[in-house]
């Protein structure tokens, strides 16, 4: 992938270009790359796009909501899900196909110094269909405490629990 969005499939085999293929760009947009087996997204905290081996657009989708995002990308039950948080919305696929979207309101509450932010940090799937996010939920005035919080995504139903809350500087 170039810095200008330009994703490249280069075939080490044959020393030759299967496929180029060019990413919108927004200011600031910075994309990153996630495979599994014969397909590739390529995400950034405002778009996602799905590409097979062969360079066909599986899905391409804006992502709603503010600041950075959360990916992920697994195989259950012979079936391939991707996942995205953007803000609070989470957004699931199986294969080509959006399955579901809900938001996170589970948040507790916070203690008194803290104000609510909600800011997804990493989406994990632990290989016994649990796919879990951690989420900055809330921060100090001067910034310099955070609360945490991992919520269990259910992707099969669509629809999460709080797991765990700490804080941290």
């Amino acid at each position: 992938m170039s810095n200008d969005g330009l994703l490249t499939l280069f075939n080490t085999n044959t020393q030759a270009i299967e496929w180029k293929k060019e990413l919108p760009q927004g200011q600031y947009e910075d994309y990153h790359l996630r495979h599994m087996g014969r397909n590739l997204i390529a995400h950034s905290d405002s778009r996602v796009a799905m590409f097979n081996s062969q360079g066909h657009v599986i899905f391409e989708k804006s992502l709603e909501g503010e600041g950075p995002g959360a990916v992920e990308m697994f195989s259950v039950d012979s079936g391939i899900y991707s996942c995205f948080v953007r803000g609070d919305l989470v957004t699931v696929y199986k294969q080509y196909l959006q399955v579901g979207s809900f938001r996170i309101e589970d948040v507790a509450e916070l203690p008194a110094e803290f104000t609510g932010v909600f800011e997804p940090l990493e989406l994990m799937f632990s290989g016994e269909s649990k796919l879990l996010l951690t989420a900055k939920v809330g921060t100090t005035g001067d910034d310099n405490q955070n609360m945490i919080s991992v919520f269990d995504i259910d992707f099969l139903v669509c629809n999460s629990a709080s797991h765990f809350q700490s804080t941290g500087l």
